[in-house]
């Protein structure tokens, strides 16, 4: 077996030297650190990242792009080198997480434990306010046009996660594809494309952690009314009308269902941010 971590990033020194200790630590606590290749996907970094990964871990392999990769093309160049090197498996990472010592022990013995061909998502819980669950697996109801999200109690199968720790076989690219970079850039680009590979089993396992820094995640900004518009447009944007529009169209059943849910999250999002700002004008 043979993993292939990918981590995109765009700046973020100080997150990525967090995440590259905690991982550096998990990997070596394994005892399988040959078996773990981190790849970074520098997407235009002006912050120097690349250079001090290169100095201080240069062991670790470094792609660049020009900026315009965003988090699904960045993972897809990382995806290509990795299979190209010939690795079993990929996990897909973000420079925001972080994981605890036993974290590769037990991604080692949950792939031994539920097959080499099953994907394996982590159960994520956000740093702040007190490292509360983010989410122990998730599935998209195509029916009912919205995510169920579970407690982490126990292991369970689902057919959707976030980006953040999910091991998926090599073998699942020929048959799926890579991440959808044109109509999911940045938001939704790991829902669709679990969401694609719906047919190959996918379980969450709440003893593989992976801890978010919150604080850092996507873009939110709704205390402005440029905020707010940014918000609505911007390809990382928190409430991106246009990608919410694809993303319910493309996975509903109910296509009318799916127009109605992107309509109320975008006006509930537009409402709160409204309130926001009257508050702060007082």
């Amino acid at each position: 077996m043979k993993i292939s971590l990918i981590i995109p990033i765009h700046n973020g020194l100080a997150e990525t030297k967090k995440c590259l200790r905690s991982l550096s630590r998990s990997i070596r606590y394994s005892k399988q650190e040959k078996s773990v290749n981190i790849i970074f996907v520098d997407d235009g970094s002006s912050d120097h990242s690349s250079l001090w990964i290169a100095e201080h871990y240069p062991h670790i392999n470094i792609l660049t792009g020009d900026g315009n990769l965003w988090w699904s093309g960045a993972i897809n160049k990382g995806i290509r080198k990795a299979l190209e090197d010939g690795s079993s498996h990929i996990l897909i990472f973000n420079n925001d997480n972080m994981v605890a010592t036993n974290y590769f022990s037990a991604l080692f013995e949950s792939q031994e434990e539920f097959s080499r061909h099953v994907i394996i998502a982590s159960t994520v819980y956000d740093i702040y306010p007190n490292k509360t669950l983010r989410y122990g697996g998730q599935k998209f109801d195509r029916k009912q046009c919205r995510y169920i999200k579970y407690g982490g109690e126990g292991v369970r199968k689902v057919n959707s996660s976030g980006g953040m720790g999910v091991l998926i076989p090599a073998s699942v690219f020929p048959k799926v594809g890579v991440f959808d970079e044109i109509s999911f850039p940045q938001k939704y680009g790991d829902s669709d494309f679990f969401l694609r590979a719906e047919h190959i089993p996918m379980i969450v396992n709440p003893k593989c952690v992976v801890y978010n820094d919150n604080r850092t995640s996507g873009f939110k900004n709704n205390t402005s009314i440029a905020g707010i518009r940014d918000s609505l447009s911007y390809p990382k944007g928190y409430a991106n009308i246009l990608i919410e529009y694809r993303f319910y169209i493309k996975h509903s059943d109910n296509k009318f269902l799916g127009q109605y849910r992107v309509l109320i999250s975008s006006l509930a999002f537009i409402l709160r941010g409204l309130v926001k700002i009257l508050i702060g004008m007082k």
